[in-house]
């Protein structure tokens, strides 16, 4: 849900180009994967190579990816996110 509300935000966020999202759900035998990704205008802001919130209040705020991480993290599954050329990719594989 978080990857979905960052993908929303990141293409009203946008004054040119296309806005799109993009979802694929991948089953195979023992994993599932879910793809989101989405166009953005400006690039994510980074520091200490974390991304960071681009709202105005960061105590509120900034936590998805880096919760999405640790879940991932605790049930043994793997995180993974991209971005250049204008486009945020978030992956999630999921184990059985």
């Amino acid at each position: 849900g978080n990857a979905m509300d960052n993908a929303i935000e990141a293409c009203q966020r946008m004054t040119k180009g296309k806005k799109w999202i993009s979802i694929k759900i991948h089953r195979t035998v023992g994993m599932t994967q879910v793809q989101l990704q989405n166009s953005y205008e400006q690039p994510p802001k980074e520091k200490h190579g974390k991304l960071i919130t681009s709202k105005d209040n960061s105590k509120l705020h900034g936590m998805g990816i880096r919760r999405m991480e640790s879940i991932m993290e605790q049930i043994g599954g793997i995180f993974h996110k991209e971005y250049g050329e204008e486009i945020f990719t978030v992956t999630l594989s999921f184990f059985d």
